[in-house]
This record gives C-alpha cells, sequence and structure tokens, in this order.
C-alpha cells in the first residue's frame, strides 16, 4: 500500500513494533500493548517514538489539530479526484488509439440520447444528438454536411444500396446520434475525391471510425436493436471493406444479422411502429443481407423466403424514366406484376450468392455430374428461369430504351439506372460464372480416357456458349454505362467484371480467331474499368495488377493449355480472381508460363456467321494478330463443328471487335430470337 495516498501525516506514534509491522490498529498501552497480549508476543516500543511532549503539544494546540485536519482531507479529496479520472480512462474502449486520447469522446450526458438509442421503437427522427464529441475537433456545418450528403448520393447511395432516404438527409443528419454521425462523415469522407479535401482541409477519418465503433459494437453486442445502429454497422462495413480489413468485415455483418434476426423475432411485439421507421428497417435489413451474401463465405443465416426478411415492407423503388416502347413479343408476366427494381435486385442477388457457394465447392474439390436434372446447376438454371419470368417487363434490356436517352435524362433516374445496372451484370455475370470454363470444359485436368465420367459434349456446348455469350454482355453493359454517363463506385459490379474477365482471358486463347480477338477486346475492357475502380477501392487494386499480367500473357502467348490442361498455377491464379474473398494473389505464374502452349479449342463452339464487310475486314485483321501455325489450320480444318440451326447462330455484332453497344444495341439471334440472351 502507498501511504502517500493518505498524505504525508504518519502513522499513530505511539504504535508498538509489532502492530506496526503487521499494520494494524495498536491500543498503544505501555508497557505491554493489548493486542500483543492476546497473541502472547512480546511488544515493543522504538525509542524514538517514546517522547510525548510533541504529541501532547499537537494534542493540546486546537489551532494546528483543525489545521492539519483541514490539509488531510483537502489531499484525500485530491486523491480522490485522480484515481477517478484514472478510473474513466481504464474504462475508455480499448480500441481508441492513444495517439487518440486527447480528443476522446466523453460520457453521453443526453438521456434523452440513451433512451432512443435503447428504444427499438424509436426511428431515426426521434433521436436527438447531444452534440459532437471532443474527437472531432469541430462540428460540420451544414453547408459541409451538404456537400457530403451530395458525395453520398453519388458514391454510395443504391451502391449498392439504399441506406437512406436521401429526399430526408437534410432534415434528419442533426438529429443523429453521435455514432450514426461519425460513421456517415467516415463513410463519406472516404469517397470524398481530392478537391473536398483540399477545400476542407484534413478530416481524421479514422478516428471517426474508432470513436463510431467505441459506441456502437458495444451496444449492438448486447443486443440492442435500432436503427441507427444497424445504420451505423452497415457503414462502418463499407469503410472495412474499402480498407480490405476482412476479419472485421466479416465481425460487422455477423453482428448486424444477429440483429435483423432479433428484430424479425420482435416484429410481433412493435407491430405500433410507424411505416416510416418500418421502411427505415427494411432498408437496414436488405443492406445486412447484400452485405453478408456479397462479403462473407457463409453459411449465410438471412434468406428472402424467411419471416424475418418476408415481413419486411418493399423498400420505395426509385422513379422510373418515362417508358419509350414495350416489345410486342414480350408480353406481361402472369404473376408478380410488381415493378419495384431493388426487390428484383434482391431476389437476383440470392441466385448469384448461391453460385458463389457452388463455384466454392466445386473449387474445393466437390465436383457433380451437372448435366443431370437432379444437379445443382440444373436447380440454379431453373431458379434463372424463374427469375426471368417474374421479372416485369418494364425493367428488360430490349424495354428501356438506354441507347435512345440521353444523359441528362439518365442522371435525373440515377437511382433507377444504379439498380437496373446491378440487375444486369448480375444476372449475366451469374451465367457466365455458372458455366465458367474452369468448372466445366476445363475442369478436370486428367486424359479423357482416365476420368471417371464421359463429360457429354452437348452439355460442354451449352456451357462454353453461355459462358462466352453473358461475359461479353458483362463487358458491353460497362461500356454501356460508361457512355451513358453512369457513375459505377459499386464493388459487387467491380468483382463481377473481374468474373467476366477471367472467361474472356480463357477465350482470348481460342482457335477461332475472331472469337480470340473479341475476348481480347472485351478483356482490355474489363481491365480499363478495373484499374479505373482501383483508384477508388484499394481493395481492388492487386486483382488490377492481376489482370495486367494476364493481359501480358494474352499477348506474348501463344497458348496456355498443356497436356492436362491448363496448368495448376494458372488455375490457382483464375480462382483467385474469381473469389471475392481472396487478398494474397501470387503472380509468380506470370514469368513460368510456358510460351509454347496449346490454344483453347472451339471445338465445342458454334461456328461463327460472318456477312458484312466490315466483319470481314475485322476478322482477316486479328487473323494476323493471333492466327494459328500451318500445322493448326490444318487441324482446323478437320475440326467438326458441332452445327445448331440457323436461329442459334451467332451474330457477328456480337464478336466483332469494331462494333460498341453504344453505337448499336442489336444483339439478335439470327432468325428472329429477340435479344441475343439479353435479359
Amino acid at each position: 500500500m502507498n501511504h502517500s495516498f493518505l498524505g504525508s501525516e504518519p502513522r499513530s506514534k505511539n504504535a508498538c513494533d509489532p502492530c506496526r509491522r503487521k499494520k494494524t490498529k495498536c491500543p498503544g498501552e505501555q508497557p505491554s500493548c493489548s493486542f500483543c497480549q492476546r497473541l502472547n508476543q512480546k511488544c515493543t516500543y522504538s525509542q524514538k517514538f517514546k517522547p510525548k511532549a510533541k504529541r501532547i503539544h499537537k494534542v493540546h494546540n486546537p489551532h494546528a489539530v483543525h489545521h492539519d485536519s483541514q490539509g488531510q482531507i483537502s489531499r484525500l479529496e485530491a486523491q480522490v479526484n485522480q484515481i477517478n479520472s484514472t478510473l474513466q480512462a481504464l474504462t475508455r474502449p480499448s480500441r481508441i488509439d492513444p495517439s487518440m486520447a486527447a480528443r476522446d469522446p466523453e460520457p453521453e450526458t443526453d438521456q434523452r440520447s440513451v433512451h432512443a438509442a435503447l428504444n427499438p421503437n424509436a426511428s431515426i427522427n426521434s433521436y436527438s444528438r447531444p452534440g459532437l464529441s471532443p474527437l472531432f475537433g469541430r462540428h460540420p456545418s451544414p453547408e459541409l454536411m451538404s456537400q457530403l450528403i451530395e458525395v453520398y448520393k453519388s458514391e454510395i447511395h443504391f451502391q449498392p444500396f439504399p441506406l437512406f432516404n436521401v429526399a430526408l438527409l437534410r432534415s434528419q443528419w442533426p438529429q443523429w446520434p453521435h455514432y450514426l454521425l461519425q460513421s456517415f462523415l467516415a463513410a463519406t469522407l472516404t469517397f470524398a475525391d481530392a478537391s473536398f479535401h483540399n477545400s476542407t482541409g484534413p478530416w481524421p477519418i479514422d478516428s471517426f471510425i474508432q470513436g463510431a465503433r467505441a459506441a456502437v459494437i458495444p451496444l449492438a453486442a448486447d443486443g440492442t436493436v435500432s436503427v441507427p445502429i444497424l445504420m451505423s454497422l452497415c457503414l462502418l462495413t463499407l469503410c472495412d471493406i474499402f480498407a480490405k480489413n476482412e476479419r472485421r468485415v466479416s465481425m460487422n455483418i455477423c453482428i448486424a444479422t444477429n440483429l435483423v434476426n432479433e428484430l424479425g423475432r420482435n416484429a410481433k411485439s412493435t407491430d405500433q411502429r410507424s411505416p416510416d421507421l418500418r421502411e427505415e428497417e427494411a432498408r437496414c435489413c436488405w443492406n445486412v443481407f447484400l452485405f453478408e451474401r456479397a462479403f462473407t463465405r457463409g453459411p449465410w443465416t438471412l434468406h428472402p423466403n424467411t419471416s424475418t426478411m418476408v415481413n419486411l415492407p418493399d423498400v420505395a423503388s426509385p422513379k422510373l424514366p418515362r417508358v419509350i416502347h414495350r416489345s410486342q413479343l414480350a408480353p406481361p408476366p402472369i404473376t408478380n406484376p410488381d415493378s419495384n427494381i431493388f426487390v428484383s435486385c434482391l431476389h437476383l442477388f440470392s441466385i448469384w450468392g448461391k453460385i458463389l457457394e457452388y463455384t466454392s465447392q466445386a473449387q474445393s474439390g466437390q465436383p457433380e455430374e451437372a448435366w443431370l436434372a437432379s444437379s445443382t446447376y440444373s436447380t440454379l438454371g431453373m431458379e434463372f428461369y424463374q427469375f426471368e419470368t417474374s421479372l416485369a417487363q418494364i425493367h428488360r434490356f430490349e424495354n428501356v430504351g438506354l441507347n435512345s436517352r440521353s444523359s441528362e435524362e439518365v442522371s435525373q433516374h440515377m437511382e433507377y439506372w444504379s439498380s437496373w445496372l446491378l440487375l444486369q451484370t448480375t444476372f449475366h455475370t451469374g451465367h457466365a460464372l455458372l458455366n465458367h470454363p474452369l468448372l466445366h470444359a476445363l475442369a478436370d485436368s486428367r486424359p479423357v480416357n482416365e476420368r471417371p465420367t464421359f463429360k457429354p459434349p452437348s452439355f460442354l456446348q451449352q456451357t462454353v456458349d453461355q459462358a462466352l455469350l453473358h461475359a461479353g454482355w458483362t463487358s458491353r453493359l460497362i461500356r454501356a454505362a460508361g457512355d451513358m454517363g453512369i457513375r459505377i463506385n459499386n464493388p459487387i459490379i467491380a468483382h463481377q467484371v473481374i468474373v467476366s474477365a477471367t472467361v474472356h482471358w480463357i477465350f482470348s486463347f481460342a482457335t477461332d480467331p475472331t472469337i480470340a480477338a473479341r475476348a481480347m477486346s472485351d478483356l482490355d475492357q474489363c481491365y480499363q474499368f478495373i484499374s479505373n475502380i482501383a483508384t477508388r477501392w484499394p481493395r481492388f487494386a492487386q486483382k488490377a495488377t492481376a489482370l495486367s499480367h494476364l493481359q501480358t500473357i494474352a499477348r506474348q502467348t501463344r497458348g496456355v493449355l498443356g497436356p492436362r490442361g491448363l496448368s495448376a498455377p494458372i488455375s490457382s491464379l483464375l480462382w483467385n480472381l474469381i473469389d471475392p474473398h481472396a487478398t494474397d494473389i501470387d503472380f509468380t505464374v506470370c514469368s513460368t508460363l510456358n510460351p509454347s502452349g496449346d490454344r483453347v479449342p472451339t471445338k465445342h463452339l458454334a461456328q461463327l456467321h460472318e456477312r458484312s464487310h466490315s466483319t470481314s475486314s475485322t476478322t482477316q485483321r486479328t487473323s494476323e494478330e493471333v492466327s494459328p501455325d500451318a500445322e493448326e489450320q490444318q487441324s482446323l480444318a478437320s475440326v467438326n463443328f458441332m452445327q445448331y440451326p440457323g436461329g442459334f447462330l451467332m451474330d457477328e455484332e456480337l464478336i466483332s471487335a469494331e462494333n460498341h453497344l453504344s453505337e448499336s444495341f442489336d444483339f439478335q439471334f439470327l432468325g428472329g430470337f429477340g435479344n441475343l440472351g439479353g435479359l
């Protein structure tokens, strides 16, 4: 024990030596105290304490006694204050960086805010903000918040999720609890451009994140369910996705899904909730659903058909742009005439999550006979068909008339077009991934006579055609969005573009020169998009580098197939690109690849139909770039190409390297089958 805690006054001078050593209160009787007598021990007194004149003098001096008592009380008060300060410092969350201790938030003093945070029936408007924490150093002005709201609208809103009702943001933010405001500031400042930061000065984004987490995580861990807590978790997760903090992303999503399930269990007891609150809850729940599907490996706990999600009200649909025309060949669906495009995106994204799970199982060595009706492959294909029949016809590619709209008209309905683009890319990339050559045509590296099961050539024909077709659609949709001024800051779409790029890279080695040229052009398109978005999302920087290496391989290498198909390092590299959770990519394969490998055979591709002079000239030009040698040409001449009926032949506008989606959206099957695989 530190005796200085009680001040500098020594212990009682009439205590005996044994009592002093044991630090017990001594009665002080001499020559032997009663305490020592009870313990049968020798009682002695030190000589220096025996003089009693001074002690008697102090006792008989009331002024000295009073003065000494006041001093001791003052010292005790100072020590108590010091202990109180120490305890406050120790109980602050350890996640706060020590360098930020001077700006650490003080405990909440507004009891209304505390009550609101613990009240699940309170909407976001019922929250009172007692003022920003000293962690900020300054309050955001209304002018600054207006700028950040615009950043949210352009960079985060509907990319991929509509977390807030943007029409109410300017009136709502002053009532937010401090942790939600911190989360909003962190997310928007993360995506604000350099000119914004140059004009407003540096902002402590990391401090905002740490301050928000220090308040939100303990509340969420205790099971507190409220709209601001869920919103804050979503924004913090977005910041962690940006920073490639995969562990914290998983933890945030796990906590958020538990809160959503708890919200569903309490739904019956909270039927008095206002419509505004129920819509806010729906936004939060569907955002957590998207996060779980896109950024965790599973198993997932949120499913669209569970009571938790089914009982949620629909999120308000973005305003539809004017209708240009409706295809005469596409009658309205018989069921589910709902035109809410965001709801359609959520249903389709559920299928996308299942495809990611399917490919993960295939990569881990769990093959199936995919051509059987009972296979997971067939089940997912049927889910795609069911989705197509339920989709409101107004959202189909042939009915929206994107190429007939001006950039100004598109910008006025950006919420709709952001959702529409996610709908389209998810549909086409889902098909491309489900039919990826790594899963089917190039899945088994063993010789044919050593494989346990013979794969039906007609099935392989279907998978190759579908992969090539739908991967091409993803590239063209990205190009169309750029031409129409649709800004894409959606990490989900970025991953889908990377998946499509792996398909294009494989077919850039096709023995058919036209297919190879088309695939190489689409690969370049994908790389340009990913390299651009990597400047805003560092998590894609490594994959952009990998795509650059693949471009170099495609241009400098004759082929990539060995005696047993794709080499293990190449397959591993492609799987790492497909895996949305892969963080470390091995680039050594790019320097060890055999430059004289075989090209990807086109025996499972339908013959290309060429009917225009422009296509012929393009084919002649690209043939010089990727033309096989004489021996290979002779082997190609003997290939027995599988013939499709004329209606299934590919149109030259699909594979021409010169035609752009912005110039012509006429992707038609020959024979009048409508859009070539378009949704």
